[in-house]
């Protein structure tokens, strides 16, 4: 009996301190452009191609909203934020450009990242900044995408972030 309640608080000790340590440490999550929604601004322009989110107007700009999820309760501040993905339309002024918003739960207030551009290419942005949110609050990418240029699609590929 002795030695199966040993084992036992053995077993719950270190349950308790792989919790601790991963809580603790930042996470970094990625996740597939296919996870992005179109803005109710654009609707009407996007298509999923495996893992991409892509612009199917010849015309007009795709606007994606692309959720980004905090992993409680360290999670307030999020770094080492990234968007990958294709911008098939060399027209100037016609790149791919994303920001992040982190709003608290009722929205009444939000704080907002710089805007990145792609430029024409595979591309990977990257936010070099942190920002900050409620941890109990949102958080969402919204990237234009430009519209089809010579019948080749711009896409989102994937976006990580840490918490």
């Amino acid at each position: 009996m002795r030695s199966k309640l040993r084992k036992l608080g053995t077993s719950v000790a270190l349950v308790a301190t792989a919790f601790i340590t991963t809580s603790a440490a930042a996470e970094e999550f990625s996740l597939p452009g296919h996870a992005c929604i179109e803005d109710a601004a654009s609707l009407g322009n996007l298509a999923y191609e495996l893992e991409r989110a892509v612009n199917t107007s010849s015309t007009q700009d795709a606007v994606l909203r692309c959720p980004v999820f905090r992993d409680p309760p360290d999670a307030s501040t999020i770094t080492a934020l990234s968007v990958s993905g294709t911008d098939n339309n060399p027209a100037v002024g016609r790149s791919v450009e994303c920001f992040l918003r982190s709003c608290d739960i009722n929205a009444g207030s939000c704080a907002v990242s710089s805007t990145l551009s792609s430029g024409a290419g595979s591309f990977v942005l990257n936010f070099n900044s942190a920002i900050d949110g409620d941890p109990d609050g949102f958080a969402y990418y919204t990237c234009t995408v430009p519209p089809t240029s010579g019948g080749v699609r711009s896409s989102v590929r994937a976006y990580t972030w840490d918490d």
